[in-house]
């Protein structure tokens, strides 16, 4: 990812154990059998970070700025307004949402 996302979104970086400074990018292109390397400009290396520590990360920001964020949960149908979903029905109770 960009190094400007956490400040576009204005959020911290994560942990430093969490990603790392990419250098360099490698691409396996169709029909080659050698690997393209992209070097970076150094002033716009990009960050690294494995998805699950970023969906971490994210997660934790989220519910630190207030969101609700149930995992593992069936829901037994979906609140729709319109064309756009505004919640949902979960274990027969009403949940709505800013987002879903």
């Amino acid at each position: 990812m960009a190094r400007s996302v956490f400040k576009d979104l204005d959020i911290p970086l994560p942990p430093e154990d969490a990603y790392f400074i990419k250098r360099q990018w490698s691409f396996n292109v169709p029909g080659i059998k050698s690997f393209v390397k992209l070097l970076q400009d150094p002033d716009t290396l990009d960050y690294s970070m494995e998805r699950r520590p970023l969906a971490k990360v994210l997660v934790e920001r989220a519910r630190d700025a207030g969101a609700n964020i149930l995992f593992s949960k069936s829901i037994d149908r979906l609140i729709v307004n319109g064309d756009v979903i505004k919640g949902v029905v979960l274990e027969g109770k009403e949940i709505l949402s800013d987002l879903v």
